[in-house]
């Protein structure tokens, strides 16, 4: 009884805590008029994603940023997402679509597709989408102002309207982001200069 009174307690803290650091950071990610021109590279691992994707690739085009590319990894799918991104990406040049290459023993799926998809970025930041998500307009600029502001390496951005978590590293590697600091689902932009600084692997979990 005093052990279950205790974990009660300890997660009531918890909790607290978590509302009072959001209420003073304030990490809702608020619309600025500052227009940014860092080349931004979008990337989306995409697996039997044919009925989502076009959602998520029709709302990038409706960005008021200009300076971005979109780079889609179709990760072995066994439906046409690679058809259906190839056919989008023949008339929006901006956009590409690439094939994942077999995974390797000593990787997790997701986070191999994610590499494969840094690998290929030519941008300043790496900003990897879920293909089921959907983003609202002045979400890309907004991220990087927020890079900015914070002198960040990574930033978190959760799919509830408005909300982003953000970690202050400025140096994403295995040792100093553990994997379960991102949960599945959210929105990753990373500093494409500050990833893996130190030479060591780095963790791509969105």
């Amino acid at each position: 009884m005093i052990i279950a009174i205790f974990i009660i307690f300890l997660f009531i803290i918890l909790r607290f805590t978590v509302t009072l650091f959001n209420f003073i950071s304030n990490p809702k990610l608020h619309r600025v008029a500052k227009q940014y021109n860092d080349p931004v590279s979008i990337l989306i691992p995409a697996r039997d994603e044919e009925h989502n994707i076009l959602n998520l690739l029709r709302s990038i085009q409706q960005q008021d940023y200009t300076n971005y590319e979109v780079i889609i990894l179709d990760d072995s799918s066994s439906d046409h997402t690679f058809k259906v991104c190839s056919d989008f990406a023949a008339n929006n040049p901006r956009f590409k679509v690439i094939r994942g290459e077999e995974l390797p023993h000593d990787w997790l799926g997701k986070n191999y597709a994610c590499h494969q998809l840094a690998k290929h970025a030519n941008g300043d930041f790496l900003l990897f989408l879920d293909a089921d998500e959907k983003i609202k307009d002045g979400l890309i600029n907004s991220a990087v102002h927020r890079m900015y502001l914070r002198k960040l390496g990574l930033l978190s951005l959760f799919c509830q309207p408005g909300y982003a978590v953000v970690w202050r590293d400025k140096c994403c590697t295995a040792d100093a982001l553990y994997p379960a600091h991102l949960t599945a689902g959210t929105i990753g932009l990373f500093n494409k200069k500050l990833l893996g600084c130190r030479g060591q692997r780095p963790i791509y979990v969105v």
